[in-house]
């Protein structure tokens, strides 16, 4: 039995390092924005089950007081 060796693989392109690089940043972005609206949402929920007996408001109300 003879042992070969295996054929070199061609170098990698830099620029596709990148991109991957690059698709992560981005969906690491758009997971953050939508991180703050999901806090807002459990903040929203929290203060209201705190306070249920508070009256809400809208902020064009509040301005209008």
């Amino acid at each position: 039995m003879d042992i070969v060796p295996l054929a070199p693989r061609p170098p990698r392109v830099p620029n596709a390092r990148m991109g991957l690089l690059m698709t992560g940043a981005i969906a690491a972005g758009l997971a953050l924005l939508g991180m703050r609206d999901i806090e807002w949402v459990l903040l929203k929920r929290s203060l209201r089950k705190a306070f249920p007996s508070v009256r809400w408001i809208s902020t064009t109300e509040l301005a209008r007081r």
